[in-house]
């Protein structure tokens, strides 16, 4: 992964273009989604990138949930993620 942006890159690393994907199923080669009925809900694309990446990693007793004794983070972006027109998701940028 180059460093030239999180959307610029060899391999895109931002997490809400990821979201988007999940939640379009728009591949840049064709007009119509790709088994749109396999489409997440904007829940589903959030627990995918938050609550369900530290099973990946074997880190789920610590992380991934707000709950007391486990680690967080917080960021703050700048747009309602659940309400903000899907054609603008990839665009959701942290403050």
């Amino acid at each position: 992964m180059q460093k030239f942006g999180s959307l610029r890159s060899i391999n895109p690393y931002n997490p809400f273009l990821g979201m988007w994907i999940t939640l379009t199923r728009q591949p840049r080669w064709a007009e119509q989604p790709l088994h749109p009925e396999q489409r997440f809900t904007r829940e589903q694309a959030l627990q995918l990138y938050t609550i369900n990446n530290p099973f990946l990693i074997f880190a789920k007793p610590d992380k991934g949930s707000l709950e007391t004794g486990k680690l967080a983070d917080f960021i703050v972006l700048d747009r309602d993620y659940l309400t903000c027109p899907l054609n603008e998701f990839a665009d959701i940028a942290v403050r």
